[in-house]
């Protein structure tokens, strides 16, 4: 996604995960570019302690 504002562009990443009735969205984002590596490395952290909420 890339979002323009007053004449610069930033270029944002966004990842939604749902497991059951528990949901999270993560976004990261800047003027330079976001590194999708690192969203997916946040994201994975995030399913896992998902999955742990989820259990109890």
């Amino acid at each position: 996604m890339t979002v323009d504002s007053e004449g610069f562009s930033a270029t944002m990443n966004v990842l939604m995960i749902q497991i059951g009735h528990n949901g999270i969205t993560l976004l990261n984002g800047g003027l330079t570019g976001a590194d999708g590596a690192d969203l997916e490395k946040f994201g994975k952290q995030a399913i896992q302690k998902l999955e742990q909420a989820a259990q109890q």
